[in-house]
């Protein structure tokens, strides 16, 4: 999950947004887990603006693009990351890369939930409690497709 702190909160004047909107310049994020970094373009025409959401979870990255899809409003995924600590990625930093294809588990014998995030490299991470290979994965579902460029 994603922080906020009260004195990292942008004031906003009256009038320049509505007033339930709610802006930090800084966030913060505690866990050691993987998340998405997820770019949008909203809008029509010539009044089309980039946006950017941060998603926990692959659930809930799945819950975001459902609501995108049933948004009002033209939303269009322009690309998303997934964000891996090293325990996840084996390069000992935390990295940012393109996500190709996400692949969730939902239950098997070996592991209650599993995901599988596909890098644009083509390279596989697994996040599963006391997985090691996929090939001890239960049955996996696709859960996000990167479009393919023209």
């Amino acid at each position: 999950m994603f922080k906020t702190n009260d004195a990292f909160e942008m004031v906003v004047p009256p009038g320049l947004a509505p007033p339930e909107l709610r802006l930090w310049y800084v966030v913060s994020f505690t866990f050691t887990m993987p998340w998405f970094y997820i770019q949008c373009e909203l809008g029509y025409d010539k009044d089309i603006r980039t946006e950017h959401y941060m998603v926990f979870g692959a659930r809930e990255f799945e819950h975001f693009l459902a609501g995108a899809d049933s948004s009002q409003e033209h939303f269009r995924v322009c690309e998303v990351y997934v964000v891996s600590p090293p325990w996840l990625n084996g390069r000992g930093r935390w990295s940012m890369d393109i996500l190709s294809e996400l692949w969730i588990v939902d239950e098997s014998y070996e592991s209650r939930h599993a995901v599988v995030f596909v890098l644009e490299d083509g390279t596989r991470l697994i996040h599963a409690e006391d997985v090691i290979e996929e090939s001890q994965l239960g049955v996996k579902r696709p859960a996000y497709q990167r479009p393919k460029l023209h």
